[in-house]
């Protein structure tokens, strides 16, 4: 019979390291974990920051996004938000292309849809399943468990966790300038506290969200009256450890690529068409992408959220191809024909005089949609008038040449004296027009369509 007093219970830290073991054999990349907060009293004892690198603590903003998660076998298994950097925050640029995108809704729906804003606008303001910025700070630590072993990895406070210990610093220097925090010196270094109750109440009963975190040092009582900190230097084991992480800076500032921009457009069409906001159709947000993707470095970076890590291009996304720009149906050819190509007067044109344009100029010939932006308005009337002067003019050119008729510039009487042949060699000419469900799509936008292409956007 075996001897009982042998079976013995194993530790904790065996059991972490042992995860921490595992998670390195079969993880998509060697960068270390993030830290978990557990319910109750946790206790970190923070890194300094590596030498040559600016600081021990760096800010990391985020943006969930959808994305299509696809098999071995290019199949769409499901779409599931995934974070994407701020490339304000981890690139160094004036704008980042979701807050734009954001902007551009909000702008559309306060023009065509003033009465539900909000309502419209909640599926990308939600604090918890929008896409507004995410920004925490992340910095290097050690969880220590009551044996005083633990994990090294990285720990994500939020941006109230870290004012408190701003605060905390200030107190222990009260008479002095302070010149150093009092938590991350190799031998000095304090352990801090945190207390996590993600139920916790105010006094009338609602979640007191702001005192989820309650930040301490450690301390140990000397007598009735006082307390000193309590320092816990860094291992020899610890040190080597630490050497071997990639610094804070290298992960986290001037980072951005364009592989980052890419997943982030990837994300906002799924939401665009989701949600039938239909900025994906203005030629002057396309532009913008344009723009903004020459700001930014080829790399092959790598993503991450709290505790979750996503290597950039292992699961590649592609974007629906349903992007056909909604643009005029049939043409009324003489009224067309007899309208000059007209420059930038639109340009002087609010979206109730656009609407009135079309509806007296072109006979209704644009539909105009709720979700359409007054440039996007105004490109279409421009593209319209465009194919069909040009149509009229390859017409003028190969029918009524001996005549010098400038058909961009013609009457209506001379549009009408053009042959019924003549005018079935224009419609021949225009583009092809396809209908679903009520709706008219040409067959070609060339300004959106170039753009797109270029951008993998259909």
């Amino acid at each position: 019979m075996g001897d009982r007093s042998q079976l013995k219970g194993t530790p904790v830290s065996v059991l972490k390291n042992q995860e921490a073991e595992h998670r390195k054999l079969i993880g998509q990349n060697d960068r270390p974990c993030f830290l978990t907060m557990s319910h109750g009293r946790n206790k970190f004892r923070i890194f300094p920051k590596h030498p040559d690198t600016q600081s021990w603590i760096y800010p990391k903003a985020v943006h969930w996004v959808p994305a299509e998660i696809k098999d071995d076998n290019g199949k769409v298994i499901e779409i599931k938000n995934l974070p994407v950097f701020n490339s304000r925050v981890h690139g160094g640029t004036k704008n980042d292309i979701i807050e734009e995108y954001i902007e551009m809704v909000k702008k559309t729906l306060k023009d065509e849809a003033p009465n539900k804003v909000t309502e419209r606008l909640a599926p990308i303001l939600d604090w918890r399943k929008g896409m507004v910025i995410n920004s925490n700070w992340v910095c290097y630590a050690k969880k220590l468990e009551a044996d005083e072993t633990g994990l090294i990895g990285r720990l994500e406070l939020t941006s109230g966790t870290k004012e408190k210990l701003n605060a905390l610093a200030a107190v222990e220097s009260p008479n002095e300038p302070i010149v150093t925090d009092p938590f991350t010196d190799a031998d000095d270094g304090v352990c801090i506290l945190v207390d996590y109750d993600p139920e916790k109440k105010d006094a009338k009963g609602q979640k007191d969200m702001k005192n989820f975190y309650i930040v301490s040092l450690d301390r140990q009582k000397v007598d009735k009256f006082t307390t000193q900190l309590i320092p816990t230097p860094l291992t020899d084991q610890d040190v080597e450890e630490f050497f071997k992480l990639e610094p804070l800076e290298k992960l986290y500032k001037n980072v951005y690529t364009k592989k980052d921009f890419q997943r982030a457009v990837t994300g906002l069409q799924i939401v665009d068409e989701r949600e039938k906001y239909g900025v994906f159709q203005s030629s002057e947000f396309l532009e913008l992408v344009d723009a903004m993707c020459d700001l930014y470095p080829e790399g092959e970076g790598v993503e991450e959220g709290s505790g979750v890590e996503i290597p950039v291009g292992e699961k590649e996304v592609e974007l629906p191809a349903k992007l056909a720009p909604k643009t005029p149906s049939k043409s009324n050819l003489k009224e067309v024909i007899a309208k000059p190509v007209v420059g930038d007067e639109f340009d002087k044109m609010d979206r109730t005089a656009l609407k009135a344009y079309i509806k007296t100029e072109l006979k209704g010939e644009i539909t105009v949609m709720k979700s359409y932006l007054d440039p996007q308005i105004r490109d279409l009337i421009r593209d319209y008038i465009k194919t069909h002067s040009q149509a009229a003019d390859e017409v003028e050119s190969d029918e009524v040449e001996s005549d010098e008729v400038d058909v961009s510039q013609a009457s209506a009487e001379q549009v009408a004296n053009l042959t019924n042949k003549t005018v079935a060699e224009v419609k021949e000419k225009t583009p092809v027009i396809v209908k679903e469900k009520g709706n008219t799509t040409p067959k070609t936008n060339d300004r959106l369509e170039a753009l797109k292409k270029k951008h993998n956007l259909a």
